[in-house]
């Protein structure tokens, strides 16, 4: 968008659109629609790339390239990941998860090379680069909150979750804040 380009963010939850809205919206380059990875809802030969990111784990292979083949004029399909590094950080998180997240499977959210590998038919490149956030306690919260597997609101371990997650904060922030070490991933392939 700053660049000047029209980006469509396609999101079939209403908090989470409304959340980019509310980002977002003043840019006139920014422009939300309801939809999701087999119906984006937007015109045929209307992109010139598809960008899904922290989602192709969730989306039926064959039914979001039929998708992309439909609203893409040019080629480009980019399945983009924030990767956890093997860290103390990320390690004293896993172990909160493992105990009071029954749906805790890893941090990798399901994403597996091979399921990237059948998607482009073998034929994809790949590029990585650090991508550390630095985050104040609110933030690392909503941020272990926001997985799909991490308790909600009425549920019995919330409230210890949330103290526990603080507790980690306080083990590893400096002056309120703490680095979260990420890899940005980005499996790059075309449509078949």
């Amino acid at each position: 968008m700053r660049r000047g380009n029209r980006v469509y963010a396609v999101e079939p939850n209403d908090e989470m659109r409304m959340h980019a809205e509310k980002v977002l919206g003043a840019d006139k380059n920014f422009i939300s629609v309801r939809g999701d990875s087999s119906c984006t809802n937007l015109q045929s030969s209307s992109v010139y790339a598809v960008t899904a990111a922290q989602a192709f784990h969730w989306f039926d292979g064959v039914a979001f390239m039929r998708e992309c083949r439909r609203i893409l004029y040019g080629k480009y399909i980019v399945l983009a990941y924030n990767m956890r590094t093997e860290d103390y950080l990320h390690g004293a998180v896993a172990e909160v998860n493992r105990e009071l997240c029954p749906e805790f499977k890893g941090f990798q959210g399901g994403i597996t090379t091979q399921k990237i590998s059948d998607f482009f038919g073998g034929k994809y490149d790949t590029k990585s680069f650090a991508n550390d956030l630095i985050m104040d306690e609110d933030t690392f919260v909503k941020r272990n909150l926001s997985s799909s597997y991490a308790p909600v609101a009425g549920n019995a371990n919330y409230d210890e979750y949330i103290r526990r997650i603080k507790d980690v904060f306080k083990r590893f922030s400096d002056g309120g804040y703490l680095k979260y070490p990420l890899m940005s991933v980005a499996y790059i392939g075309t449509i078949r």
